[in-house]
């Protein structure tokens, strides 16, 4: 799956379809379901990929096989890539491996960004099973009136009843640390029970992938072992809770990647928190302050200059400047009284038609 979404063809192929009931933008190889000639587990074996199974998989339709004297190429939808990617000539690079899950998106932006707004859904009457009542919503919202917060945690909680409509990335992570314990888990304790359980395993899965305080530091590589794996298994129970109370419309392929796929992950490349997209986020923010609302013919050549002013704007700022230079002496004294202030030779009026000299300038504390 992360193969198709980083070769190179598809990456020109993102778009909105119908039958998506979405906003996001998808891939061709995913907007509608391939067939299988019998049911299959998110967890059965043969699903399970590594590289040399990937690779055959890209030669299959790339290439394709012989099959009773007959070439046949596998359909780039059911192999989930287009064919060889370029990177396959790199021995050392590692083609299912190599490719690493879009965690921020999958997690904060896709399936606990879904669990919140399943729990906050409008409804009519009586509050169905896993819904916030109407009750706790305003309990909730009267809470977040005295929530204050320090300087340091940077962007403020608003409301998540009224305005998770807003809610950027950074928002539902402060949610998942911080916020929901002292906002809305007793709660979900005294109105939905089975789904503060299913929240407590999806938030220590956060906890420990986005874990941002060296909490693991100190502990033994059994010690961390045992930590993924508690994860993994907290994680795998969310997932189950999903496919059993939510409905089928919540097992989506961001679930499945992070069940599924970011324990290993995990193993073979390290702690999460050091390859998620944010570094990715940040650029992309710097382009679209430099585009904003401008439409332009040639978006690289745009984007290139835009990069090379703030480098050189960067260099000039922090090149040495010399106090002296900067102010120096005023070159001339001021003759009439009417004389508008001269900001270039330092003369300042103080009061009406009273004038102050700057006679010296001088650097530290002199």
């Amino acid at each position: 799956m992360s193969g198709y979404r980083a070769d190179y063809r598809s990456l020109f192929e993102g778009a909105k379809f119908s039958n998506i009931n979405s906003e996001g933008t998808y891939f061709t190889g995913y907007v509608s379901p391939v067939k299988q000639n019998r049911a299959v587990s998110a967890y059965e074996q043969r699903l399970i990929l590594n590289h040399a199974m990937s690779l055959e998989l890209a030669r299959r339709v790339q290439d394709g096989v012989v099959i009773n004297g007959t070439l046949q190429k596998m359909p780039a939808n059911v192999a989930g890539r287009h064919g060889i990617p370029p990177l396959a000539s790199l021995s050392y690079f590692d083609l299912h491996f190599g490719y690493l899950l879009p965690w921020i998106h999958a997690g904060p932006w896709g399936i606990l960004k879904n669990f919140w707004k399943h729990l906050l859904r409008d409804y009519t009457g009586q509050a169905p099973a896993l819904i916030i009542s109407k009750a706790g919503r305003k309990q909730i919202s009267q809470r977040a009136k005295h929530l204050v917060l320090t300087s340091d945690m940077w962007r403020p909680y608003t409301d998540i009843v009224k305005y998770k409509g807003t809610w950027v990335m950074e928002n539902w992570l402060h949610w998942a640390e911080t916020f929901s314990p002292v906002i809305v888990h007793d709660i979900l304790q005294q109105e939905c029970p089975e789904a503060l359980e299913a929240w407590m395993d999806l938030r220590n899965a956060f906890l420990h992938y986005l874990c941002s305080h060296s909490w693991y530091d100190h502990m033994n590589a059994n010690e961390k072992e045992k930590a993924c794996r508690g994860a993994k298994f907290a994680i795998c129970n969310y997932a189950k809770f999903v496919e059993e109370k939510l409905g089928i419309q919540y097992c989506t392929i961001n679930l499945r990647l992070l069940a599924v796929h970011l324990y290993d992950q995990e193993i073979q490349t390290g702690p999460i928190k050091h390859t998620l997209e944010f570094w990715v986020e940040r650029a992309i923010q710097r382009y679209k302050k430099w585009v904003k609302d401008r439409v332009v013919n040639n978006p690289d050549i745009f984007l290139g200059q835009g990069y090379l002013l703030e480098c050189a704007l960067n260099v000039a700022s922090a090149g040495e400047q010399d106090v002296q230079k900067m102010f120096p002496r005023a070159g001339r004294v001021a003759h009439e009284d009417t004389m508008m202030d001269d900001d270039g030779q330092y003369i300042h009026l103080v009061g009406p038609g009273k004038y102050v000299k700057v006679e010296e300038t001088f650097v530290g504390d002199k």
